[in-house]
């Protein structure tokens, strides 16, 4: 799957296995790996990363493996010169906090046995909440941990931890709740709800599925606009076809109506991949998951009707949206990624499904758009790198701090 690999090296917070982690160093030394193997021309794992403005001035320079941009600066990820690495490929990872204004970091907290991180952490209310998986991933013998970065005390908790829980799990904000999708746990999938203010608890939902039949519902993904809550939901019929529909409930988890999205790939299988990001916001919605498949469409007399070809070719592009941890719920924001002719950044209007491009443009010849997030001051991080060079080591990573008003939008829908 071209698209869960070239997503690693745009979001690589999203899949950080070991075998990628060591393909992306940037130093010319020696480094131990798991089980005591020299890897040669390594000496650390993580990226060098030069942080400029909208007027490419020079910001600063970070080594990282993974970040989350909040509205005043942004959560790291950095593999200390003593981690441990164990044999099945998990190590010992750092959490940074980076200051815009005053350039202040600070380690917030390590985790050891350190094996996943999710794609879409939330935050709410100063605290940013993700799932990272700890252990072995290839048996049960891994944990899937709730984390609460805590961005004005600058502390990590961890809420709850789950033997073999899974790493792709989902979550989105609605108030002061975090909703939790939880992908399969014995016969079921979950929709959870965590009350940050209170610890609280609890189950919304429940989708039954049989593992010996592989017959039932699996809830995939979850999203809300603020008004409405909606459900991925993946439909298994044993021997027959997957089918693949989202549907929706009002806030006091009154159930509203079903769209099919069975449609939104030619190949069966691609409905049967983990979902990478989902956004449903009044009549649109946008899904992407971890291989190969986009979906940008518009609801319309209970059909999801697509409104730009986001089809995928993975020799040439990318199209992905910004990742964001204080989602916007009024325009979306993508881009398509390792274009080698074009650097426009879109943005939706989720209200009427208007969208506008804008050009960026950068000093330096010779880049292609590699990664985009959105803060919640709504200034866009570009990942931009040298497209003559295919691995870390021999390119440089350069990302760009551009407030959005900045950006020339034009009409293009």
């Amino acid at each position: 799957m071209k698209k869960g690999f070239f997503k690693w090296l745009s979001v690589c917070f999203a899949m950080i296995f070991f075998c990628l982690c060591i393909s992306g160093c940037n130093n010319n030394k020696n480094s131990v790996a798991p089980g005591g193997i020299i890897m040669e021309g390594i000496s650390s794992p993580n990226f060098r990363l030069n942080l400029r403005d909208a007027n490419h001035e020079i910001i600063d320079e970070l080594d990282y493996v993974g970040m989350y941009p909040v509205s005043e600066g942004l959560i790291y990820l950095y593999i200390p010169e003593d981690a441990t690495w164990t044999e099945y490929g998990s190590y010992t990872v750092d959490f940074y906090w980076y200051e815009w204004d005053t350039q202040n970091i600070v380690r917030i907290g390590r985790i050891p046995d350190f094996a996943h991180i999710t794609t879409g952490p939330v935050c709410i209310d100063g605290h940013l909440y993700m799932y990272v998986s700890t252990g072995n991933l290839n048996t049960e013998e891994h944990w899937l941990k709730l984390i609460d970065l805590d961005i004005e005390n600058l502390t990590m908790t961890e809420i709850f931890s789950e033997k073999d829980g899974c790493p792709y799990n989902s979550m989105a904000a609605q108030g002061d709740r975090l909703l939790m999708g939880k992908v399969l746990t014995g016969n079921a999938s979950y929709l959870e709800e965590y009350h940050t203010k209170t610890g609280e608890r609890r189950v919304l939902l429940e989708a039954e599925f049989d593992t010996e039949t592989k017959m039932g519902d699996i809830i995939q993904s979850v999203a809300s606009d603020g008004k409405t809550i909606s459900l991925i939901i993946l439909e298994s019929h044993g021997e027959d076809p997957y089918g693949l529909r989202m549907d929706v409930y009002d806030l006091d988890m009154n159930f509203l109506h079903s769209v099919d999205l069975s449609h939104i790939s030619s190949d069966n299988n691609e409905l049967n991949q983990w979902v990478a990001w989902f956004v449903a916001s009044g009549d649109m919605i946008y899904y992407e998951n971890y291989s190969v498949t986009t979906f940008l469409g518009r609801i319309k007399n209970g059909k999801a009707e697509r409104v730009l070809e986001t089809t995928d070719d993975p020799g040439q592009y990318i199209f992905t949206t910004a990742i964001e941890t204080q989602r916007d719920t009024q325009t979306g924001v993508f881009a398509r990624l390792y274009d080698a002719d074009e650097h426009y950044i879109y943005r939706m209007n989720y209200s009427d499904g208007s969208m506008e491009r804008a050009a960026f443009c950068p000093e330096e010849t010779g880049k292609r758009i590699t990664g985009l997030w959105r803060d919640g001051n709504d200034n866009l991080l570009i990942e931009m790198n040298d497209k003559e060079h295919s691995t870390a080591q021999e390119r440089e990573t350069t990302m760009y701090r551009v407030p959005l008003s900045e950006l020339e939008f034009e009409p293009f829908l």
